[in-house]
């Protein structure tokens, strides 16, 4: 990507990024960037041709260009630049998932189109850390702002009782930390070093993030546990209950 600091390409980048912005609610198809770029196109057939190519090129390895471009920069925490993504149903649409404003990585999608995207990724992306928390992290963020909009009552409040719950969600991250750092959230050992800070300012943190670092340690060592137990009942009852004697025969029949 030696290209990328190309002006040129940069500015085509953030005008390809702004139109997708502009159309964030509904999300664009690769065609329908190619032909938002050219414009109509001509009455001419042999002029048509031509346009049909342009369309194309900029549908294709333009905008593949354009996502890599804008996701370097997104990720070096450059202003204005976005993070691109898309959502799946019958045709892939691309949204600005998020973007740098004043240093910041924030999101700013729509309520529907992050519950879209949210949705249709979850399973595929689990294990991409970075791009998960970004989306999920998008959607709670969607579904916080509608709230806000929405006037005080019982839909309001519920709303809000279901972003808190997101919020203190703990998978393999914590979206609440990740709101912090969009790239991914705050490790733990970020909090055994503010337990024990050099600047005095953070000092008066210190006693209540050694309280939650005990803490955590002994939930991390539980839920260890828990997995290695949960991880052994589904190796049982996936095996043959044959090979494993008449108690398992019995634990598989109660199996849902």
């Amino acid at each position: 990507m030696a290209r990328i600091l190309d002006p040129v390409l940069q500015q085509y980048c953030l005008d390809i990024q702004l139109l997708l912005e502009q159309n964030n609610a509904t999300g664009m198809t690769r065609e329908e960037i190619g032909r938002a770029v050219e414009g109509a196109p001509p009455a001419d057939p042999k002029l048509r041709a031509q346009y049909d190519q342009r369309v194309s090129a900029h549908a294709n390895e333009k905008f593949d260009t354009v996502r890599k471009v804008c996701r370097a920069m997104f990720e070096a925490g450059i202003d204005g630049w976005g993070f691109i993504w898309n959502r799946r149903g019958r045709e892939i649409r691309y949204h600005v998932v998020a973007k740098v404003l004043n240093d910041l990585r924030k999101p700013i999608l729509g309520l529907y189109a992050a519950g879209q995207i949210a949705q249709t990724q979850q399973k595929e992306f689990t294990t991409r850390t970075r791009s998960a928390t970004r989306i999920e992290l998008a959607h709670v963020k969607s579904i916080e702002n509608h709230a806000y909009a929405l006037p005080n009552g019982r839909e309001r409040r519920v709303l809000l009782k279901e972003v808190e719950q997101r919020y203190n969600a703990v998978e393999i991250r914590s979206l609440r930390l990740a709101a912090l750092n969009m790239d991914g959230g705050m490790k733990f050992e970020d909090f055994e070093q503010l337990a024990n800070p050099r600047d005095r300012r953070l000092q008066i943190f210190a006693k209540q993030t050694k309280m939650y670092v005990q803490a955590q340690k002994r939930a991390n060592k539980e839920l260890n546990e828990l997995a290695g137990m949960y991880d052994a009942f589904k190796a049982i009852l996936a095996r043959d209950p044959k090979e494993l004697g008449e108690g398992a025969g019995k634990l598989d029949r109660a199996k849902p």
